[in-house]
């Protein structure tokens, strides 16, 4: 009886379902959801609209052709994305370039310093397309660690030297010239097979030849590199430079060297300790003392060493001296944080 009385005073004796009033209230609650869905739907988009605009100024930021080394293959395949949606928009490459040049001149003037600097580079940049590898991520080195580098293999003491590295489960690297014969090839795929990494060094090792010019040293490295993943399956991605990176031959284009080296993805190593067992003067005691008088009380070493008699004799005696000071044995990657001469000035080679 009260809900009836009510229904009564609230709507003049009439039921509040179907009523004016009701039809009213109705149509008002109705406009009032439907401003607050397009708020919310305005407040969504216009967030949502923000944050795309914002992906596509960082993208297209970046320029087209980027510096060597210095972008990530992200930033490269955005771009590369960017691009090819834009042409297939049905936009020109002028047009392309246009809206870089609005939506960021600094990424379009960052661009035409790479054209320039691709269009006048020197033509090795050029040569060579296929000696390239994937430059490393990242570089590391550890805490009292011993790295064993043997140049100038293959050879009949590389076996040698590989079986007293096995006998005491040390990895080590070889610094390969290549492999002509079918011993040598066997050679270096045991190197392989047994984990040990296989360098680039030099197939001829003729230093007046390969250090001609930048054109002859990198022709020296393809052979090389050849030869190895020709042997092996395996395509090497460090390089010792034969004599090391700076020396009496290679001295006036060293910079030049290294710096194409590295921009084709290789990582070069020197040393910081050396046996000079490729001395003709080279004895077991000479060889023995230099590594361990170099060594000294290093955190860590990259010792030179060759494919010698003398090194043969004294590697064992080496491992077991090294051991007795506490440190272990390791062999290089790219990974590697090199140990590398220092390069000349611009002004030492103006002088020369």
């Amino acid at each position: 009886m009260y809900i009836m009385r009510e229904y009564v005073k609230s709507g003049g004796g009439q039921m509040y379902f179907g009523s004016v009033r009701f039809f009213k209230d109705l149509i008002v609650i109705g406009i009032a959801t439907i401003l607050a869905l397009s708020l919310g739907l305005a407040i969504f988009f216009g967030v949502k609209y923000s944050s795309l605009k914002k992906e596509v100024e960082e993208n297209s930021a970046v320029p087209v052709i980027s510096d060597v080394g210095d972008n990530t293959a992200d930033e490269k395949k955005s771009l590369e994305e960017f691009y090819n949606d834009m042409t297939k928009q049905g936009y020109d490459d002028d047009e392309i370039l246009s809206m870089i040049e609005e939506k960021s001149p600094e990424a379009f003037d960052k661009y035409v310093a790479n054209v320039r600097m691709i269009r006048n580079a020197p033509a090795y940049t050029k040569a060579f397309p296929d000696l390239y590898v994937e430059a490393p991520k990242k570089n590391g080195i550890s805490d009292k660690t011993i790295y064993l580098t043997f140049d100038d293999g293959p050879c009949e003491n590389t076996w040698n030297i590989l079986s007293i590295l096995d006998k005491y489960n040390i990895k080590a690297t070889f610094f390969m010239c290549g492999a002509d014969t079918e011993e040598e090839i066997a050679v270096m795929k045991k190197c392989v097979e047994k984990g040990h990494t296989i360098g680039i060094h030099s197939v001829s090792h003729d230093y007046e030849k390969i250090y001609t010019d930048v054109d002859s040293f990198l022709a020296d490295m393809q052979e090389t590199s050849d030869n190895i993943y020709n042997a092996t399956g395996v395509k090497p991605n460090i390089i010792r430079f034969a004599g090391g990176s700076v020396n009496s031959y290679n001295k006036k284009i060293s910079k030049e060297l290294c710096e194409e080296v590295t921009r084709r993805g290789y990582v070069y190593f020197d040393w910081n300790v050396s046996g000079q067992d490729a001395s003709q003067n080279a004895t077991w005691t000479s060889v023995y003392n230099n590594i361990l008088n170099g060594v000294g009380n290093r955190n860590n070493a990259i010792v030179l060493l060759h494919n010698k008699n003398v090194s043969v004799y004294v590697t064992e005696d080496i491992i077991i001296a090294l051991k007795n000071r506490g440190y272990s044995f390791d062999r290089l990657t790219n990974e590697t944080t090199p140990s590398q001469f220092v390069l000349p000035t611009d002004e030492e080679l103006s002088e020369q």
